[in-house]
């Protein structure tokens, strides 16, 4: 369950053990982005069970939503069981995020 209270969008990323058998799941959400004060958009994210509840600034809610889902990418992208490769979504290894620039191969 998230903590972020207008959720969009969500994901259920397997996780598997070193047998490759289903070992728990990573809960993703996206939340609705919303213009601050200052002119920025900010879009929500949680990887529950990974990491606490952050924002992703863009100039429009757009690019908010995809700075977002790079986010998520990169974040996911650090963690040991994917360095170990046993994340999954829908049975393939690629979990369907974009990887922010610095992740890249």
């Amino acid at each position: 369950m998230s903590q972020l209270t207008d959720v969009i969008a969500t994901r259920e990323i397997d996780i598997l053990d070193h047998a490759g058998q289903p070992a728990g799941k990573i809960h993703v959400y996206i939340g609705r982005p919303k213009q601050e004060e200052t002119g920025e958009w900010g879009c929500p994210i949680e990887i529950a069970g990974v990491d606490r509840p952050r924002c992703a600034f863009g100039l429009d809610a757009i690019q908010a939503i995809e700075l977002a889902l790079s986010l998520v990418g990169g974040t996911l992208a650090g963690t040991l069981e994917a360095g170990e490769g046993r994340l999954r979504w829908a049975g393939e290894s690629h979990l369907g995020f974009p990887l922010p620039p610095e992740r890249q191969p």
